[in-house]
C-alpha cells in the first residue's frame, strides 16, 4: 500500500515547528517572528484539510477524521500541561494556572466551538490554535452538509479574505 504522506510536506512542517521553536527559546533578533511558523503551519494543514474533504463520503466522516487526529494529541498534551502547571505551579506564571475541570471542558469546547459558552482557561496559550484549527473543521464541516463541498476553496479564500479586512 502507498503511503499517502509527502515528504515535502513533512519537510515544511519540521521548518514550521522549528521556526515556532527557535521563537520561544532563541532570543535572537532572526527569530523575532514566531508567527511566520505559526502560519506557514496552518498553510500547510489547508492543503491537507482538503484533501481531506475529497476524500471524505459525507460531512460526519470528514469531522470524525479530524477530531481522529486532533483529539489524541490534544488528550496527552493537555493532560501533561495541566499535570505540570498542577505539580509545580511555582513555575507557573501568575494567572496561568489551571484546574482539572478547565482541562476536562477543553476537551468538550474545542471540537464544538464551546456551544455551551462556558467560561474556561485553555491548558496554555499556546492553544489558541486549536480553536482556529477547530473553527476551520465547522466551517468545512458546515459547507460539506450545505451540499458546497466543491465550492469549498472558493468560499473559504471569500472568508479568510473577509476576516482579514475586518480584524
Amino acid at each position: 500500500m502507498k503511503s499517502e504522506r509527502s515528504v515535502g510536506i513533512d519537510c515544511l512542517r519540521a521548518i514550521s515547528i522549528i521556526w515556532v521553536l527557535l521563537y520561544h527559546f532563541v532570543p535572537m533578533q532572526a527569530f523575532n517572528r514566531g508567527t511566520f511558523g505559526v502560519l506557514l503551519f496552518f498553510i500547510i494543514s489547508g492543503y491537507c484539510i482538503a484533501f481531506s474533504v475529497e476524500t471524505s463520503q459525507t460531512a460526519w466522516h470528514f469531522y470524525a477524521k479530524r477530531l481522529g487526529r486532533l483529539l489524541p494529541a490534544l488528550i496527552v498534551c493537555g493532560f501533561l500541561t495541566t499535570l505540570f502547571k498542577i505539580l509545580a505551579p511555582e513555575l507557573v506564571e501568575p494567572g496561568r494556572g489551571l484546574k482539572w475541570v478547565h482541562y476536562v471542558y477543553t476537551l468538550i469546547a474545542l471540537p464544538t466551538l464551546n456551544v455551551l459558552q462556558v467560561n474556561y482557561n485553555l491548558p496554555d496559550g499556546a492553544y489558541w490554535s486549536l480553536q482556529i484549527e477547530f473553527q476551520f473543521y465547522v466551517f468545512c464541516f458546515l459547507m460539506m452538509a450545505l451540499g458546497l463541498k466543491h465550492r469549498l476553496l472558493a468560499l473559504l479564500c471569500a472568508v479568510t479574505i473577509f476576516r482579514t479586512l475586518t480584524t
